[in-house]
């Protein structure tokens, strides 16, 4: 007996059929790779950290107010910008209605997520530095235009946050 036939189609024959066997095979590993790795997958999908949404702020001249409470915040600050931890905001307080074309002079109101600068969360960091570039016009921005409220921010976090602004 002879393990592989002598007639050209028959080898054929065989070949294809053991080629849909090894087909048929690697469909049901691949299918069922998939169905075990799916619920893994969607839950990274929507677990992801979605990235900041775009900020459309008028430009101010005067101070940036750092702080993490509203309460603390002057009654004349405009525009009011609250930073959630999970890097999302509000604004609290629109900007002023622009007079002419420089920018406001009033000071804005920045509020972070925590009272230390430094335990901020990379989400909550980009979306201050989206709102920085939007808020102040010159570049690099200048570290002297802040001033704490409420926070706790040391000129060092401070000014490595503020070379991530463009």
């Amino acid at each position: 007996m002879r393990l592989w036939p002598r007639s050209l189609w028959a080898r054929l024959l065989c070949t294809l059929g053991l080629a849909i066997v090894g087909l048929v095979v690697l469909d049901a590993a691949v299918r069922a790779a998939d169905a075990e790795a799916a619920p893994r997958r969607r839950a990274a999908l929507f677990a992801a950290p979605a990235l900041p949404p775009p900020v459309r702020l008028a430009a101010v001249q005067g101070p940036l107010l750092l702080g993490s409470s509203r309460a603390r915040v002057p009654a004349d600050a405009a525009p009011v910008i609250q930073v959630f931890a999970d890097g999302g905001y509000a604004l609290r307080r629109p900007s002023p209605v622009p007079s002419g074309p420089a920018a406001a002079r009033t000071a804005a109101a920045i509020l972070l997520p925590t009272r230390d600068f430094a335990a901020l969360d990379s989400r909550a960091r980009a979306t201050f530095v989206e709102i920085l570039g939007a808020l102040v016009v010159e570049r690099p921005v200048p570290p002297g235009r802040f001033v704490t409220i409420d926070l706790q921010v040391a000129q060092a976090d401070l000014g490595s946050v503020l070379a991530w602004v463009r």
